[in-house]
């Protein structure tokens, strides 16, 4: 259950940024959208959501009969798409709509940084693989952030939930056989810059083909696939 998971990542009492989900809106997370030309309401069926070249954050919500012109935006655009299974908190009612009829970036506003990493963290919550990305939070792991103000324990819960993200869209391989174009490793660039986030762009063979995720206007890098780290390696 989504109250389940919500309380899995609850380190953080209080926050602004993000706020966990509430157990009292575990199962409010399809949400509505404002119809203006009729002023009435209508479910959200699809939030499309993700960074722009400037990594600056975009997000909207869709109603089900643009449904699927969501998901070839989500395409196009490189973007991720959630479909809510419940409706929407109240947290994520400021989403805006979705615009089909314009162009490119245009169909997906730009959102403020607390209002994305509130979609990500729903949009990782309410996915199916769940359990086996998002891990529980004991009482060791409270009692050892018990120390920490609210913001550092938010920023903690924001750590765990990104890597679950990403860990559900598979970039982030278990092991080395797993990596793969679109995976995610540690690459070592030099002895006086150590270890970067690289993107793989290619793999031949072993021979992976790597941009800098941060800064992917610089030149890309070969690299053994023996001499790159992985970051959420499989434990067991």
């Amino acid at each position: 259950m989504l109250a389940e998971s919500a309380e899995s990542v609850g380190i953080s009492h209080s926050s602004s940024f993000p706020k966990p989900l509430h157990p009292a809106e575990a199962f409010c997370i399809r949400g509505t959208l404002m119809n203006s030309k009729k002023g009435v309401k209508t479910r959200v069926a699809a939030v499309v959501y993700g960074l722009d070249e400037d990594t600056k954050p975009h997000a909207a919500a869709f109603s089900e009969k643009d449904a699927e012109a969501a998901s070839k935006a989500a395409i196009q655009l490189k973007m991720r798409i959630w479909k809510p299974t419940t409706d929407l908190p109240g947290s994520l009612q400021k989403l805006p709509a979705g615009m089909i009829a314009s162009p490119g970036l245009a169909a997906i506003p730009k959102v403020p940084r607390e209002l994305f990493e509130t979609v990500l963290q729903a949009a990782t919550l309410d996915n199916p693989e769940r359990k086996n990305t998002v891990p529980m939070i004991n009482d060791d792991d409270k009692a050892a952030v018990k120390h920490l103000k609210n913001d550092d324990r938010a920023e903690l819960e924001r750590q765990i939930i990104a890597v679950a993200h990403e860990r559900q869209n598979g970039r982030l391989p278990e092991d080395w056989a797993s990596i793969k174009k679109g995976s995610v490793v540690l690459v070592h660039q030099n002895r006086d810059d150590g270890w970067w986030e690289g993107l793989v762009t290619n793999r031949q063979g072993n021979i992976l083909t790597i941009i800098w995720r941060d800064y992917p206007k610089q030149n890309p890098v070969l690299r053994h696939c023996s001499a790159v780290a992985l970051m959420n390696p499989r434990t067991h």
